[in-house]
């Protein structure tokens, strides 16, 4: 279902909305590091890695 509903986005849709989730889970990243009091460094590992992977390759991809 959620494939059918993307295949009808162009390329360019879809980079924006890739760079809009890559936007949305740094400022989940900003907010889980302003409360790292409640001992979530477990998640912001992960969060981090994908935000640093998916800006990259959004780099390479406009090459």
């Amino acid at each position: 279902m959620v494939l059918g509903v993307l295949a009808n986005y162009s390329e360019l849709e879809m980079r924006w909305l890739g760079f809009a989730s890559l936007v949305f889970m740094t400022l989940l990243l900003f907010v889980q590091t302003a409360v790292s009091s409640l001992d979530f460094e477990i998640i912001m590992v992960p969060f981090l890695s994908i935000i640093v992977v998916g800006f990259v390759w959004e780099a390479f991809r406009e090459l």
